[in-house]
């Protein structure tokens, strides 16, 4: 778990998007998202978009994500991640990062499936970032 210099210093979002612009590179997708899930100024799960290998009808988790049969998006990959950690999602913020094939930033609002999705972990706050800025959603 990432956590910043400092015993109870608060991690600030412009350090949240710094590190969701490095995640995001691990992307194997031309358009490459990353999700960083913070909850007591601490970063709890991060995740990045990727080309599944898999069908999501192979893998055992209590949703059905029927876009996962191309590809995992990123807000997925958080969760799922947190999930199998058994952590607490409840009272947490998601922050939605993306950039296009020449790193230019892009419309990361997350789709009505990742929106469901993580409604279902119990995180009602999400910040994603746009070419005209940062914008929030309550969900």
């Amino acid at each position: 778990m990432f956590q910043p210099k400092g015993k109870g210093v608060n991690i600030s979002d412009s350090d949240i998007w710094n590190l969701a612009q490095t995640i995001c590179q691990r992307s194997n997708l031309g358009y490459k998202h990353a999700a960083i899930l913070v909850k007591n100024h601490s970063i709890v799960s991060s995740g990045f978009n990727f080309r599944s290998p898999i069908s999501s009808r192979d893998l055992e988790v209590p949703w059905d994500i029927k876009y996962m049969e191309h590809s995992v998006h990123a807000e997925a990959d958080c969760l799922l991640r947190l999930k199998l950690r058994q952590k607490k999602t409840a009272g947490g913020t998601i922050y939605v990062y993306g950039e296009s094939r020449c790193g230019n930033i892009i419309n990361s609002k997350p789709c009505k499936s990742c929106q469901r999705l993580i409604r279902m972990m119990r995180v009602y706050r999400v910040k994603y970032i746009t070419p005209g800025g940062i914008k929030e959603l309550n969900l």
